[in-house]
């Protein structure tokens, strides 16, 4: 079979053989590429062994940090999150599913989560075990994938599978806020502005 696949979707209602398919290549430990509301996502299972290995592999690039994880909805991620800021909470209430990653605080440290506001992705990490990791689906220092094929460009043979759901609606990053101290932290700001942030959490941080 010539890698990688590429498996047209539904983008409000994918059919449940390309959720499968995804499901198995991640069971396998291999990384897929599958679309979110921002850029398309180059997607694991962390707990199995060397599945986060290959993601930077893909990437060619030199793990960092660890990868952020993503979980289907708020219950799901207090199975996971040891304490939760009261402005966490209302910042998970306001742009949850939506583009915000936020730094929490979990049983073995500081995990980046967010709640992603796209059906196809809803639908995998509802079967999903664990938590998915995710990151971009380019290489390292390139240009993000905003379609399907562009992904598939810049990956190539190094990836199985890529669910096509058309182009990425918002064609920018998440916006990141490290909620793990006294005050919450703006540490990216992309899709989701300080201004909007603040009208939450009026003690956000944002250097410079």
């Amino acid at each position: 079979m010539e890698r990688p696949r590429i498996i047209p979707v539904d983008p409000n209602s994918p059919a449940d053989a390309a959720i499968q398919e995804a499901m198995a290549w991640l069971s396998r430990g291999e990384p897929v590429v599958l679309p979110t509301e921002t850029v398309y996502g180059l997607v694991c299972r962390p707990d199995l062994p060397g599945a986060i290995e290959r993601v930077f592999a893909v990437k060619e690039r030199t793990k960092v940090r660890p990868l952020p994880r993503m979980v289907a909805s708020i219950e799901d991620l207090q199975l996971h999150v040891s304490d939760w800021s009261g402005c966490a909470v209302r910042l998970a209430e306001k742009f949850w599913p939506g583009p915000l990653t936020l730094i929490l605080n979990t049983a073995t440290g500081a995990i980046s989560f967010r709640i992603p506001d796209h059906p196809v992705l809803v639908a995998l990490l509802k079967r999903a075990p664990v938590p998915l990791a995710v990151t971009s689906a380019n290489r390292s220092g390139e240009e993000d994938s905003l379609t399907a094929r562009a992904a598939a460009n810049a990956l190539g043979p190094d990836i199985p599978l890529i669910l096509d759901a058309g182009p990425a609606r918002m064609a920018k990053h998440h916006t990141v806020v490290d909620c793990t101290g006294e005050h919450p932290r703006l540490i990216d700001e992309a899709a989701i502005s300080a201004e909007e942030l603040r009208d939450v959490c009026e003690d956000l941080i944002v250097d410079g």
